[in-house]
C-alpha cells in the first residue's frame, strides 16, 4: 500500500497560515499569492496551470506538492500519488513578479470517474539564518482542490441523514453522483436553537463518497427521537433538510 498521509479534516485548511515560533516583531516583506483557488479539468484536457505571485519586496521560494484526496469512513484523507505532478515543484518568485506551475495528469489511462487531488503550496524560508529572535517567519500554506472529470460524469446527487457515531451524532451527506459537491454556510436547528456548523466552507462531498460532520451534542440531544433542520449552500444554492435524529 502506498505511504498514506492522513491530514484529518481539511475544512479549515483551504487557505491556512502556519506561523513559525518566534517573538512578535518584523515580518518578512515577501507575500505569496496564488490563483486560481479551485481547478476543474474536464477530459480530454489533462493539464492546468497555477500562478504564483509575489507582492513583496524580496524573492520568495514556493514548493508545490500534489496529493491524492479521498473520503474514507466519512473523513478526508490525503495520500501520496504519482498520477498527477507539479512542474516545476519548486519555484523562485521575484519581487512583484509571477511564475507559472503546470499541473499535469500523467499517462494516457482514461478517467474511470472523477479524480480528486489537493495541491499543498508552501512558502519556503529564503534564508532561515537571517531569522533572529526578534523576527517572525510567516510561512504560508495553501491547500487547493483539483478535480479531473470525465466529460460524461453524472451530476452530484446528495442524500442527507443524521447517524449515530460513537457517543454522539453526525450529519452524513452521501454523494451518489459522479461530480463533487461544495458545501458552505451550514447550520443546524433543534429545540428552538440554531447553531452554525460552518460560517464559510464546510467541505467537499467527493463523487461516490460520504462526508460526516459532528453535530453539537446539545442540539442532537434536543432533536433526539424527533427532527433537526439543516440548512446549507450546495455549490452556492440554498438547501434545507428536515432530518430524523436516531
Amino acid at each position: 500500500m502506498a505511504n498514506r498521509a492522513c491530514f484529518g479534516r481539511l475544512a479549515g485548511l483551504f487557505l491556512s497560515a502556519a506561523i513559525a515560533v518566534g517573538v512578535a516583531g518584523q515580518a518578512r516583506a515577501a507575500s505569496l499569492n496564488v490563483s486560481p483557488v479551485t481547478f476543474d479539468v474536464v477530459a480530454p484536457q489533462a493539464t492546468t496551470s497555477l500562478v504564483l505571485r509575489n507582492s513583496g519586496t524580496v524573492p520568495i521560494y514556493a514548493q508545490v506538492r500534489v496529493f491524492g484526496w479521498r473520503l474514507v469512513d466519512g473523513r478526508e484523507v490525503l495520500e501520496q500519488t504519482s498520477r498527477v505532478a507539479a512542474s516545476p515543484p519548486i519555484q523562485q518568485v521575484p519581487p512583484g513578479g509571477e511564475q507559472i506551475v503546470r499541473i499535469v495528469r500523467i499517462g494516457d489511462a482514461p478517467l474511470e470517474g472523477q479524480e480528486a487531488y489537493r495541491l499543498l503550496i508552501d512558502e519556503l524560508p529564503s534564508d532561515p539564518t537571517r531569522i533572529g529572535p526578534s523576527r517572525v517567519a510567516l510561512n504560508l500554506r495553501y491547500s487547493l482542490p483539483v478535480f479531473f472529470t470525465p466529460d460524461t460524469a453524472r451530476r452530484a446527487d446528495l442524500a442527507w441523514s443524521i447517524e449515530r457515531s460513537g457517543a454522539g451524532h453526525v450529519l452524513r451527506i452521501r454523494n451518489g453522483g459522479g461530480d463533487r459537491a461544495r458545501l458552505s454556510a451550514a447550520s443546524v436547528a433543534a429545540g428552538g436553537q440554531e447553531r452554525a456548523l460552518a460560517e464559510g466552507l464546510l467541505g467537499y462531498v467527493l463523487a461516490d463518497s460520504f462526508l460526516d460532520w459532528p453535530l453539537p451534542p446539545d442540539l442532537a440531544a434536543a432533536g433526539a427521537g424527533n427532527t433537526v433542520t439543516v440548512r446549507a449552500r450546495v455549490d452556492g444554492r440554498e438547501t434545507e433538510h428536515v432530518l430524523a435524529v436516531p
